[in-house]
Order: structure tokens, then sequence, then C-alpha cells
């Protein structure tokens, strides 16, 4: 997996990065909070990771704050379909749209409310028919791919209809 760790200044410290001054409490609040809303929609669009888990470390003990997991029973398809996707990317030229349509369950676990599980209908989808479009994927190094998440009955209406392009 990926650490990342987030080194407090002490109020008044100097730093060549940011002036902008951070308390432990300030990184839970901002930082984790507002991950925590939108990673179920994020993993529906990542490439390779498929769980996220935000821990408070001490000295003496690790807390688990948040985890979201696709459920292992997407994985394999959710693979495939990304495969998919990325071969339409590489080709260098295409006259076609490749799409994939997928509802992908995700685990949202949090520190004292227990776990629910949201289902969304993803259409992705990479675009290889324009010429212009294909050159700025390039140059940008991005891929030209169009994701739509939309929740499945049940989920939560604050996590309406997303799109990523």
């Amino acid at each position: 997996g990926t650490l990342f760790r987030f080194p407090l200044r002490q109020f008044g410290a100097k730093s060549e990065l940011s002036s902008t001054f951070y308390s432990a409490g300030d990184v839970k609040k901002k930082l984790f909070e507002s991950f925590g809303e939108d990673a179920a929609i994020s993993l529906l669009f990542l490439k390779h990771v498929h769980s996220v888990s935000i821990y408070e470390r001490s000295d003496s003990e690790e807390v688990l704050l948040s985890r979201v997991s696709v459920l292992s029973k997407h994985i394999p398809s959710l693979r495939s379909d990304r495969q998919k996707l990325m071969s339409a990317a590489s080709r260098s030229s295409g006259s076609n749209c490749t799409e994939v349509i997928s509802k992908i369950s995700v685990a949202v676990e949090k520190k004292g409310l227990g776990c629910e599980q949201q289902d969304y209908l993803v259409v992705s989808c990479i675009d290889r028919r324009n010429e212009e479009i294909r050159a700025l994927a390039g140059t940008l190094k991005l891929l030209p791919w169009v994701g739509v998440a939309s929740p499945l009955p049940g989920v939560p209406r604050s996590n309406a209809s997303r799109c990523i392009v």
C-alpha cells in the first residue's frame, strides 16, 4: 500500500512550501472528513486502487477513522472493464468509442458509524474518434476518458450523480 504522512509544524515555524499553518485538528477535519465525503465516488474512477483506509496514529496505537472498498465480488469484472478502457486508450488511432457499463458496490466504514454498502451504476467511455482530443490527451499525458456514476436506490442523495472528464 501507500502511506501518506502529514508532518505538522509548530505554530509560527517558517516554511518555504506554505505560510499556512495546519494543526492536527485542521488536518483531521478539513482533509480526512472532506475525503470521506467523496471517497466512494473516487474509487469508481481510479485505475488501480480498490480500497482506501484512513488511520490516526499515536505512539501507542493506530485507529481506523474510515475505509472505503470496492466489494471483492466486483474486483475481477472491474479490472477487466478498466483493462478494456486502457487498451482502447493506448491505440494510436481509432474510429470508435469504447464504452463500459458496470454496477459497482462500495463498502463505506466510518469510525463509530459502522459499515454501509453503496451501489452505483458507472458508465465509462474512451473516445478516440476526434483527432484534436487524441492530440490534446497525448500532450497532457491524460486519457480521453469520460465517466459518470449514478447512485442506485438506497444510496443517500448527497452522493448524487458525479462525472469525471
